[in-house]
């Protein structure tokens, strides 16, 4: 009789699991268990009370002063409803006027939020007293110039961004398929940048370079433009987050863009670099909310099994990517790009053209990319055949037929790795 071993996995808002072969399973590859010593707000109140090389808000903030405050949109789950009473009781304990005070969501090139989304992220309080702003990348009458990085990029932001006297940068540090790591510096750029710099900033050649993976800094030349152009807008303090795997706040850092978010990683490296023994024939990658509401997000599942210093699934091996993608592909030209082409590689050899220019081309090369390295079995209900063919991937109904499918393309003694979360984990091969 075949022995399994029930493996957790997230997808979307739910919780399932997968029977997975005891004698093929190399182990569930998933962070660790925060150690939480405080509430929530203890651990909020600390990092802003006790910022790493610049003085509190209390301090740095000066009445009179316009302040600008930059907060994630709906792909990500950041607490911004917790984080922002907190900042705004050391505004006003500096004398910062109310009006003088605006929330800008760092939408980057996503979609603009609804007004019930904007609610939600910030609060009916906060959305009823304060000035709050979606960022458009494509509204030039929105935008103001600031100069360029050292990589060439020219940096056009949020007109409010730009000309703020103070800039208060909120978000999450997790695990980024192109800039090593989402926080700090990243609200800037992309959040609240033009198309133009964002596509810049994420070109084929950027994207193409072997440090601009999940889990680097040193090297990144993405990581390095983004801190460039935030450093045209200084001062620039940070208020970023850790979550566990249930999305609670378990850490936090305050203070200067790069240092702060420098400890902030170490911080995160801590529960979410997990050690991997051996390269996988297949990998079961989950993907919870809000990363799965599409394909455009939820793609970091796959990329995190590839888009690594050592990529975890074997050369030709097979990824199963569990999302519910309830908002389809997204993204705009990502499926375009991907639809008109025969292969993946004819997607990058066409992104890498000189003077090639595209919304969502960085999307399509990563996508491309990962395919060319293995397979994709979706199993997503908001993506039809028809999609799924033209995203080049194969669609099953449930994650036990994928792995039926998957164990019949590699054999019966396929290994198999198991990812509950898989765009929130580092896995570091380690022979």
């Amino acid at each position: 009789m075949l022995t399994t071993t029930t493996c957790p996995l997230y997808y979307g808002k739910a919780r399932i699991s997968v029977e997975v072969p005891t004698a093929n399973l190399i182990g569930i590859i998933d962070p660790r268990e925060a150690k939480i010593q405080e509430d929530e707000f203890t651990i909020l109140r600390q990092a802003l009370q006790n910022p790493i090389a610049l003085p509190p808000l209390k301090e740095l903030a000066q009445p009179g002063q316009k302040v600008a405050i930059v907060v994630d949109d709906n792909t990500r789950p950041t607490p911004t409803w917790k984080m922002l009473p907190l900042i705004l009781a050391e505004l006003e304990t500096a004398g910062v006027q109310k009006e003088d005070i605006t929330i800008v969501f760092a939408n980057g090139s996503h979609r603009l939020q609804t007004r019930e989304e904007q609610a939600r992220l910030v609060g009916e309080e906060v959305m009823a007293n304060y000035r709050v702003t979606d960022h458009n990348p494509h509204d030039k009458s929105t935008l103001t110039y600031l100069g360029q990085t050292s990589r060439g990029t020219p940096v056009h932001i949020n007109h409010y961004v730009a000309e703020a006297d103070l800039r208060i940068l909120t978000g999450l540090i997790k695990p980024h398929c192109e800039a090593g790591y989402s926080g700090g510096g990243k609200a800037i750029l992309p959040g609240v940048s033009s198309i133009e710099t964002i596509i810049s900033d994420h070109n084929y050649e950027a994207n193409a370079n072997p440090n601009a993976v999940f889990g680097v800094i040193d090297g990144n030349p993405i990581r390095s433009d983004i801190e460039d152009a935030a450093h045209l807008v200084e001062p620039c303090f940070i208020l970023n987050v850790i979550l566990d795997k249930e999305k609670r706040i378990v850490d936090a850092v305050a203070g200067e863009m790069i240092k702060a978010h420098r400890v902030g990683t170490q911080k995160l490296d801590r529960l979410v670099r997990v050690a991997v023994p051996e390269v996988a024939d297949i990998v079961i990658a989950g993907c919870s909310y809000p990363t799965s509401v599409s394909l455009y997000q939820a793609a970091n599942a796959a990329l995190a099994c590839t888009r690594l210093v050592h990529p975890i699934v074997k050369k030709g091996g097979i990824i199963i990517l569990a999302a519910p993608c309830p908002e389809g592909v997204g993204g705009g030209p990502l499926y375009q790009l991907m639809s008109e082409a025969a292969t993946p590689q004819e997607v990058v050899d066409k992104i890498a053209q000189p003077g090639f220019f595209l919304h969502d081309q960085w999307a399509a090369q990563l996508w491309a990319t990962s395919l060319i390295h293995s397979d994709v079995y979706l199993v997503a209900e908001g993506i039809t055949p028809e999609q799924a063919r033209n995203m080049k991937a194969a669609l099953y109904t449930s994650v036990e037929a994928a792995l039926k499918a998957a164990l019949t393309a590699k054999g019966r003694q396929a290994r198999i790795l198991v990812l509950p979360d898989a765009p929130y984990t580092i896995p570091e091969l380690t022979v």
